[in-house]
């Protein structure tokens, strides 16, 4: 390795040349090696300083790019429609944003005693005017999620149990 006050004035040349093309220290103290002079990174650097050669340009000295800012389309907020809501019979029903509901088909109508475990049992109204003798709507019931998560049967189809839990709007 070169001692501190051993650069010679052809050493010299050599690291102003290099330095001036924009080699950085470390391809500097490459080249010296591959010449057959042993110099360190950190000698090159030093010299460097001493020399008071001009420093280069880094990251902060250069100026900032102009930045084109690109205006983003106003966006349409969508209604708040939640995925899960609570029935007041203590079920979760889950709800699609872009459920169409058909009505049920009138035909499907029984009597309340004669519903099975599938059928709606929304009371559409009554034969002669007595309770016992309930008319429901009869169409098939869908499955809902309890508190826990499970699936379950709604008493309801998908008309009435939207109906019946959407806030009372019919």
């Amino acid at each position: 390795m070169i001692a501190a006050n051993s650069w010679k004035d052809e050493h010299i040349e050599l690291l102003k040349v290099w330095w001036e093309k924009g080699y950085t220290s470390n391809n500097i103290a490459h080249r010296f090696s591959e010449v057959g002079y042993k110099v360190t990174r950190n000698a090159v650097i030093g010299k460097v300083h001493r020399l008071g050669l001009c420093g280069r340009r880094t990251q902060k000295d250069k100026p900032a790019p102009q930045r084109t800012i690109q205006l983003q389309p106003k966006k349409v907020p969508r209604p708040v429609v939640p995925f899960r809501t609570r029935h007041p019979s203590g079920f979760y029903i889950r709800r699609g944003r872009d459920d169409v509901i058909e009505k049920p088909n009138p035909a499907n109508q029984v009597s309340l005693l004669e519903t099975q475990e599938d059928h709606c049992r929304a009371i559409i109204g009554y034969r002669d005017g007595k309770a016992s003798e309930a008319v429901c709507c009869g169409g098939l019931a869908v499955w809902v999620l309890d508190e826990k998560g499970r699936k379950k049967r709604s008493p309801w189809c998908k008309y009435h149990n939207h109906a019946y839990t959407s806030e009372g709007k019919r």
